[in-house]
């Protein structure tokens, strides 16, 4: 009889075990998705503070929106150049120590970016190289991260922790710029706007050692460096929804990355406020800090927008959020430039919302839909090819500007991703709809 009731125990504890397993992977997946989220929210912030400081250090060396480019350019170029390499190292080795490293160096260039700042010590081929080292450090965390989620929360949460993460850059958007501005406008400077964004890289790295994995790392392929990266990009090409996003979006930040860079100069340029300001609030519409503001309003009405589109993005199609998004992008700017004044903040939100969409969709795609021994190198060589363009597009916009004005690089730009967009609806991409996630 004790026999028979430690053997009815024992397959008791069988049946229920797996109930068990899952009960502690969503514990375990949400507070990794806590502890991800609030790192990313912080190192967003430092980001955005740098989106608006990097370009004015760089425009108060010469003015030059020639040389913002070649400094934007610098920071996308790693991407192309490792962005392969990268996707086969994620997939044989660890992928949290690459994170924190990661976020030390980039911690590392800004303290020293800080440092120099405050002595006076540097100039452009510093302020270069910096962009250089930063960006080739972004190449493995953000194709790290990617690959890590599907492995630190359960597939249910997969959408909603891109969401947040895409909600947090939106809303580091609203602050950050805003922030950087006043902090140049005041006696800190761009010393003290480098330090922050130096500490936010230190909190990231912080946050990630909280991080435990609930699925174990499923062992990719063990072959040479060069047979390992070509194999990704065969796997990638086996998936025609995923191979028509990665191409439209390729093509589309071929168009769209001068729009970014040369928002800071449309904003100075072009729509600084020129209403009726109270003296209690002249310091936030004063040169810098306007900008800044721009750009935080800006970022705040993307945020409210995206919390919409997100609620949205398990029910719809997850290829019509990647079009709808392609189209708000160009149509908000092309509003803003229609608007021409400080008030293009309210369409400029809308392209800031289409950004944050296309992104929700395109990652999730990618997580889903991916083998899991192949994620990482998938991820890498999708986003190599979607972002291979950046450099490129960033010159030849940016030099466009520099010959024929800001306007009508914004002008093409607008109508030429609608276009794409438009042009994806009958494709394969079109007809997706949320996918699952793949299991072998």
């Amino acid at each position: 009889m004790q026999r028979d009731i430690r053997l009815q125990s024992v397959a008791m504890r069988a049946v229920h075990q797996p109930h068990l397993d899952g009960l502690r992977r969503s514990s375990r997946g949400a507070r990794n998705s806590r502890s991800i989220v609030l790192g990313q929210a912080a190192s967003l912030l430092g980001d955005y503070v740098a989106y608006l400081t990097l370009p004015l250090y760089v425009l108060s060396l010469n003015n030059s929106a020639t040389e913002l480019g070649f400094t934007a350019a610098l920071e996308t170029l790693p991407l192309l150049l490792f962005g392969l390499v990268a996707g086969a190292l994620l997939d044989r080795y660890s992928i949290k120590p690459i994170l924190i490293a990661a976020d030390l160096v980039r911690a590392g260039v800004f303290i020293v970016l800080a440092m120099g700042t405050a002595s006076g010590t540097v100039h452009l081929p510093l302020v270069l190289a910096s962009a250089f080292v930063v960006g080739t450090m972004s190449v493995f965390f953000d194709s790290g991260l990617q690959t890590l989620l599907p492995r630190a929360v359960p597939d249910s949460l997969l959408v909603g922790i891109n969401s947040r993460i895409a909600l947090s850059r939106t809303f580091a958007f609203t602050v950050g710029p805003a922030l950087g501005g006043i902090i140049i406008a005041t006696s800190g400077g761009f010393p003290l706007a480098f330090g922050v964004q130096a500490a936010t890289f230190l909190v990231s790295a912080l946050s990630l050692l909280s991080v435990r994995t609930i699925y174990p790392r499923v062992k990719g392929a063990t072959e040479a460096l060069l047979p390992s990266v070509l194999s990704g990009v065969k796997e990638l090409l086996r998936l025609r929804p995923l191979v028509v996003a990665t191409l439209a979006a390729s093509f589309a930040n071929l168009v769209f990355a001068p729009l970014e860079t040369l928002l800071v100069v449309y904003v100075r340029d072009y729509a600084p406020p020129t209403f009726a300001i109270p003296d209690a609030f002249t310091l936030l519409f004063k040169d810098q800090a306007a900008i800044g503001l721009f750009l935080g309003i800006q970022g705040l009405i993307g945020t409210l927008l995206l919390l919409a589109a997100s609620r949205l993005a398990a029910r719809a199609r997850i290829g019509h959020l990647f079009i709808g998004g392609l189209i708000l992008m160009g149509a908000g700017f092309g509003g803003m430039l229609m608007m021409g004044n400080f008030f293009g903040f309210i369409p400029a939100g809308f392209s800031l919302a289409g950004v944050g969409t296309v992104n929700i969709a395109f990652v999730t795609s990618r997580q889903r839909l991916s083998p899991p021994e192949y994620l990482g190198r998938i991820t890498a060589a999708s986003r190599t090819v979607a972002y291979a363009t950046l450099p490129l597009g960033t010159i030849i916009g940016t030099a466009v500007a520099q010959r024929v004005g800001v306007q009508p690089v914004y002008k093409i730009g607008a109508v030429a991703v609608i276009i794409v967009g438009l042009a994806l609806l009958p494709t394969t991409l079109g007809k997706l709809v949320f996918p699952r996630r793949s299991v072998g």
